[in-house]
């Protein structure tokens, strides 16, 4: 892990700058994917793959309520940037039904676990 820290080609971050207040902006989010696909591209990588756990992403405010309009606007961000990758993590044991539901419904594709191995 140390050798591709050191060559940026992994990268652990725990920036939330994509939050006003504690509360998520999902522009602000896709502003920092999008700046974030673009240094990887000049940094001479093919893409950037990305993992986001979705209560720590929406803030100590932990207002889901803009869940599906950012889980959307993702699927959307996705399909127009082929440079990007990534995965949503719902735990459900943290998060409020609705929330893991509303997840489950907004991308094409979902894999569940009851635990990692």
């Amino acid at each position: 892990m140390a050798q591709e820290l050191a060559r940026r080609s992994l990268m652990l971050s725990s920036d939330q700058s994509h939050l006003a207040d504690g509360v998520f902006d999902t522009a602000a989010m896709l502003t920092f994917l999008q700046r974030a696909v673009d240094r990887a591209l000049e940094d001479g990588f093919d893409g950037l793959w990305a993992s986001g756990d979705m209560l720590w992403e929406f803030g100590t405010v932990k207002n889901l309520s803009s869940l599906l309009a950012y889980e959307l606007a993702l699927d959307e961000f996705v399909e127009n940037c082929p440079a990007f990758s990534g995965v949503c993590l719902y735990h459900k044991d943290v998060l409020p039904p609705a929330a893991v539901e509303t997840g489950r419904s907004a991308h094409r594709e979902v894999i569940l676990r009851e635990a990692l191995p």
